[in-house]
């Protein structure tokens, strides 16, 4: 696999927090599970609109709604 590059910019991470926002309006119906194959492992995506059982909302990091 080729690497990643690194760590997000401010630029690109502004760019994914947009993307973000406009997949979870437009394409998020109920829920979306994906994997995404990194070097250090596969990483388990779980997308829902719906708090998970057992997990305070506090544990979450609120994405700023981009500009």
């Amino acid at each position: 696999m080729k690497d990643a590059g690194g760590r997000l910019s401010q630029d690109e991470f502004d760019l994914f927090n947009k993307l973000l926002h406009r997949y979870c309006e437009s394409e998020l119906d109920q829920w979306d599970l994906c994997i995404v194959d990194t070097t250090y492992g596969e990483v388990f995506l779980t997308l829902t609109r719906h708090l998970l059982p057992d997990h305070p909302h506090e544990a979450y990091t609120r994405l700023p709604r981009p500009e």
